[in-house]
């Protein structure tokens, strides 16, 4: 997902998910069943989305000149 690059977590979700990704693919191959890792997955990345962007809300709504998109 993309945000603001205010938010500064570029390289480590690209690193965190791309580890999780890993070891969700071993756990798919030992018989997890796949459709569960992948809404595991989906979840986990929404709600760091939701997070960070609900973060960079406040910090906007905070800031003396707020963007006029907010």
């Amino acid at each position: 997902f993309v945000l603001d690059p205010l938010s500064s977590h570029g390289i480590i979700k690209a690193v965190m998910s791309g580890i999780l990704a890993g070891y969700l693919i071993m756990k798919i191959k030992q018989g997890t069943n796949e459709e569960q890792v992948i809404s595991y997955y989906n979840e986990w990345m929404s709600t760091w989305f939701h997070k960070d962007m609900q973060i960079l809300k406040e910090m906007y709504y905070n800031h003396p000149y707020p963007p006029i998109w907010l």
